[in-house]
């Protein structure tokens, strides 16, 4: 910390390590927060927006979610058919997990 070269008393050194300590903790804490605040925030608004993207225009929501099972390999027929609920029903496990997995890895 460099106290430690002006030769002071042991009992200053020590004061100069615990203040540092503490100040590398509380500097570490509030970077902690801001970091999860800033996450929770940007996912309130991400959830916040889709909610919105699925109220305004749900058929180009659900072709976008078609694209995204047809790239994993799903046939776009039977994706357009009958398996429609399905697939919704899939949407909705998969947001769940990903919101439950994001709050509960940040502590929230």
């Amino acid at each position: 910390m460099g106290v430690a070269g002006a030769a002071p008393a042991p009992g200053v050194i020590v004061l100069a390590g615990i203040a540092g300590l503490l100040a590398s903790a509380f500097s570490m804490a509030v970077g902690e927060y801001i970091s999860v605040q800033s996450q929770r925030e940007l996912l309130e608004y991400q959830i916040a927006f889709e909610r919105r993207q699925l109220e305004v225009t749900p058929e180009a929501e659900y072709d976008i979610l078609v694209g995204i099972y047809v790239g994993r390999g799903f046939p776009r027929d039977e994706l357009r058919g009958g398996a429609r609920q399905l697939l919704l029903g899939l949407a909705a496990a998969g947001v769940t997990y990903t919101v439950g997995t994001l709050i509960g890895a940040s502590g929230i």
